[in-house]
């Protein structure tokens, strides 16, 4: 569910029963409850509490070889973040309505990410419509050729024609009026 307005569903979380929680008793038990936009109640879940004590991996217990090796994924990793942040952040730049300078913090990868693929869709449609915007263009090129021809052909008709009257010495109608 997202926590913006006009959301369609939210989250909340009641803790339904606490007991010491700060002093190291963990029976505490939660709730989670869906709600619609309406404020009706959806799906409820209750999550039970721990059964062990939670006890994080003592520092002293890595080898040198898991340190080394949990650093180099860590270096890798954030190789791999920094890659895909300078991409996004090309896309931004190169995308009509998505400068990353709108704000001090920019947009949102998500909302960067959401115009480019709009971008995308509406090159596409552009595209797909210049295609046959260009086919139409070629048809009506080589229809013209042909109408070429024809007025050609027809010019050179009516020159015989004309040629072949005035060797029989006779007048074409209309001849005697024209200018």
């Amino acid at each position: 569910g997202g926590d913006g307005p006009g959301a369609e569903e939210q989250t909340a979380v009641a803790i339904t029963s606490v007991q010491q929680a700060a002093f190291g008793d963990h029976n505490i038990q939660y709730q989670f409850r869906t709600e619609t936009n309406g404020g009706q109640t959806g799906t409820q879940r209750t999550i039970a509490p721990r059964t062990h004590p939670y006890s994080p991996k003592i520092d002293g217990t890595r080898t040198p070889r898991d340190e080394r090796r949990r650093a180099q994924h860590n270096e890798v990793e954030r190789r791999r973040r920094d890659k895909i942040n300078n991409w996004i952040v090309q896309l931004s730049k190169i995308i009509p309505d998505c400068n990353a300078d709108n704000s001090k913090t920019g947009a949102s990868k998500g909302g960067i990410l959401s115009k480019a693929c709009d971008y995308i869709r509406e090159l596409r449609q552009t595209n797909q419509r210049m295609q046959e915007t260009f086919k139409e263009a070629e048809r009506l090129q080589m229809d013209n050729e042909l109408l070429r021809q024809q007025i050609e052909e027809l010019k050179n008709e009516n020159a015989l024609l004309r040629a072949q009257l005035q060797q029989h010495n006779l007048e074409m109608v209309g001849e005697s009026t024209r200018q």
